[in-house]
């Protein structure tokens, strides 16, 4: 299969790690988390993207997958560095990093898709970009006076797996 592009809609959440990249054991990657609706699911199923559901959704009762563009790839054997994603308004415009979006924002993001060594299994991805059709305003939470400096770890069991939608 040769690379497709596709736009899938929904809400998004923590779109500040477009705009700087989140280093981990992964490796160095620019993401968002995006709440498709039906839709983006059907696009999603159709194209067989090999993501998982986020384990605790921020939007209660919506499944949310976490889109990523690598800053480094190797691609048959040879290190590829990538531009960021283009973040856009809704005239197309290059979004001004002074106003932050907010959680619930809705956006059109566009999705790279190709085939993964063998081409037998699931179909990778690579977010290309994204475009705010609807801004929420990134409010910050306040600061409460009474809070410790530094949260205690709290135990918990392990979290449920959401269940894929197909």
């Amino acid at each position: 299969m040769a690379t497709k592009y596709i736009n899938i809609v929904g809400k998004c959440a923590w779109a500040h790690n477009l705009f700087k990249y989140d280093e981990s054991r992964w490796g160095k990657r620019w993401m968002v988390d995006v709440y498709p609706n039906e839709e983006g699911l059907a696009l999603m199923k159709e194209y067989g993207i090999a993501l998982q559901p986020i384990k605790k959704p921020l939007f209660e009762g919506e499944i949310g997958f976490r889109f990523r563009r690598d800053v480094e790839k190797m691609i048959k054997g040879k290190t590829t560095e990538f531009e960021p994603p283009k973040v856009l308004d809704e005239e197309g415009r290059p979004w001004g990093n002074e106003e932050r979006i907010g959680n619930g924002s809705t956006v059109e993001i566009n999705v790279a898709v190709y085939e993964t060594r063998g081409g037998d299994g699931p179909n990778g991805h690579r977010l290309q970009g994204m475009k705010v059709l609807e801004l929420v305003p990134y409010v910050a939470p306040d600061a409460d006076e009474n809070a410790p400096t530094t949260p205690k770890p709290v135990k918990t069991g392990t979290s449920p797996r959401v269940k894929s939608p197909w």
